[in-house]
């Protein structure tokens, strides 16, 4: 709640109390004097993203895997979105595979495992690295992770759903 005060008050909208106020500060202190933080590995909620945008600091993120040397998206300072891991780096391609699987290719892209003989995967198709991860590109190109493509579950219907999707509307949940 403090976070989207705070948030709203930098981006023009209403001023947060005093109490707030102090309490970023002493987050602030508390940190050492950081004036940003740098995210990859695992998803951020975009919640927890608000608070530290709305106590002054910065918030990048970035997405790759080992398999691709390893960036494939990065936030710019001042060009991010919340829940965003940023635009693919120069000469790198993403595209998003109609079941929603984060794909790329580009020279950041392996070869081949080693001990297969210089031969890719499965997961190489025409130069095309699937990553196994779920996701979508916005209108800007600002890559947005939602999930894993193996962690899908399939209803009686047929209908896919996202487990990590899942988790994250039960998390906001005042009952779980």
């Amino acid at each position: 709640r403090i976070g989207r005060r705070l948030l709203r008050e930098r981006t023009g909208g209403e001023r947060p109390a005093l109490l707030d106020r102090l309490l970023a500060l002493r987050v602030r202190r508390q940190l050492g004097g950081l004036r940003y933080f740098i995210c990859g590995g695992a998803w951020l909620d975009p919640a927890l993203e608000r608070f530290f945008l709305g106590i002054g600091f910065r918030v990048l993120q970035g997405y790759g895997m080992t398999e691709t040397s390893p960036v494939i998206a990065l936030s710019e300072m001042g060009r991010s979105r919340i829940g965003s891991v940023g635009r693919p780096l120069d000469h790198t391609e993403v595209r998003i595979a109609p079941d929603g699987e984060i794909e790329t290719r580009g020279a950041h892209v392996m070869l081949g495992y080693y001990g297969n003989g210089g031969t890719p995967g499965a997961e190489l198709r025409d130069g095309w690295l699937s990553t196994g991860d779920l996701g979508r590109l916005d209108e800007d190109g600002f890559l947005f992770v939602t999930g894993r493509k193996k962690d899908m579950l399939v209803l009686s219907n047929g209908k896919k759903i996202s487990c990590a999707e899942l988790e994250k509307g039960l998390g906001r949940s005042r009952l779980v």
